[in-house]
């Protein structure tokens, strides 16, 4: 490729054309600028169309297809970032999915314990409330039973003591002796008697 462009310059150089601006450069430089002479526009366009053809070939082999190559790599790294950064928010949006499920789950089985617990504590507290009162009715039946025993030695024993001081009594007063037992029996038959009419 490079030896016929050179090949091609050697030949546009050695025309009869820029041979004769070549020669004709010397007289006239003193008439102005060379690039305004019409003369030297053959010459001008030639090396124009020669750089535009290096240039050229110089961006189309090398520099274009960099670029090109840059900008693919870079259009497929937006891309694959663009995929993972949908993959990662198709992952958050589960995950959150997922503790949002976990905790309405949590929270659901933290309720149902806590009731299960309340309930528990109050059946419990019923079942010792009634162990209790059974208790106490049973101890409370068993203190009047005690006290009424109490009560039926007392009054044995005052019946006891009131017979034995009547005795006594109507011996000294009235100079009678009469048994201690005649008068529990007669006492005894008082307070049957009184206990008959309460109960009437």
């Amino acid at each position: 490729m490079k030896t016929p462009l050179l090949a091609f310059i050697a030949l546009v150089l050695t025309s009869p054309v820029a041979l004769a601006a070549t020669e004709s450069h010397g007289e006239e430089a003193s008439k102005g600028l060379p690039q305004f002479d019409p003369t030297w526009f053959p010459s001008q366009v030639f090396w124009l169309l020669v750089m535009y053809a290096v240039l050229y070939i110089v961006f189309a082999r090398k520099t274009l297809p960099a670029l090109s190559g840059v900008i693919d790599n870079r259009n497929n790294l937006i891309e694959s970032e663009m995929e993972e950064a949908e993959r990662l928010t198709t992952e958050a949006t589960t995950v959150q999915k997922e503790y949002e499920g976990n905790l309405t789950t949590a929270r659901q089985k933290a309720t149902e314990t806590t009731l299960d617990v309340e309930q528990a504590i109050r059946d419990k507290a019923t079942q010792v409330q009634n162990d209790f009162r059974a208790r106490a009715e049973k101890e409370m039946a068993k203190l009047e039973k005690t006290l009424n025993k109490a009560k039926q030695d007392t009054m044995d024993e005052l019946e006891t003591i009131v017979a034995d001081l009547t005795a006594e009594s109507v011996k000294k007063l009235a100079g009678v002796n009469i048994k201690a037992a005649e008068v529990e029996k007669i006492i005894g038959n008082l307070n049957s008697g009184n206990t008959a009419r309460k109960a009437a």
